[in-house]
């Protein structure tokens, strides 16, 4: 039987509660961002294993985890589509309490548990996957593509399009390639 780090027993913790470290299986953590199929572009992959330190008190069955989780992982920019890193330091705080048949609570601090053994690394994937930017920057000022011939901004400042040049800040003409459509219908 193999000991897992990210698991306890809730009569085991003594009363000033108990440190968990541990990481999380990177091979399974990185499938299961693979599997966000409805994502637009290519999923995020882990650059390092994710990790956890949690301290967990028992009150009666009320179980309280406050600590830190983090992951360093690549992802493609949503607006120029370079590859950056995506560095995420998370607190974590939450409350577990023990399932009952008609529990159901929208509040991601709050979480069930069933029988006496607790698995955190569930848990704490389930909150980094939750901490995970919906769309990802290589960095705040982004310039993005010309929506004309496809050059990052990033690089050059100005894109080479023979019809107009853009310089940095000029106002970006995400909807350029979407003028003569709009003029082929009437609405």
């Amino acid at each position: 039987m193999t000991l897992r780090l990210d698991t306890f027993n809730i009569d085991e913790i003594p009363p000033g509660g108990k440190e968990f470290s541990f990481e999380l299986d990177a091979k399974a953590f990185n499938e299961r961002l693979s599997l966000n199929k409805g994502l637009v572009g290519p999923p995020t992959v882990l650059i390092e294993t994710p990790k956890a330190r949690l301290d967990v008190e028992v009150g009666g069955v009320t179980v309280l985890i406050k600590g830190e989780s983090s992951l360093l992982a690549e992802a493609v920019c949503s607006r120029c589509s370079e590859l950056t890193e995506i560095k995420l330091n998370s607190p974590v705080s939450m409350v577990l309490k023990p399932k009952r048949k008609d529990d159901e609570v929208e509040d991601l601090n709050i979480g069930f548990y069933e029988g006496k053994e607790v698995h955190l690394g569930p848990i704490i994937e389930e909150h980094l996957i939750l901490g995970l930017p919906f769309r990802v920057l290589c960095k705040e000022d982004c310039l993005g593509l010309c929506p004309k011939c496809g050059e990052n901004l990033n690089f050059s400042g100005k894109c080479q399009c023979n019809d107009s040049p853009r310089e940095i800040g000029a106002t970006p003409g995400v909807f350029t390639p979407f003028a003569d459509l709009k003029s082929k219908f009437k609405v």
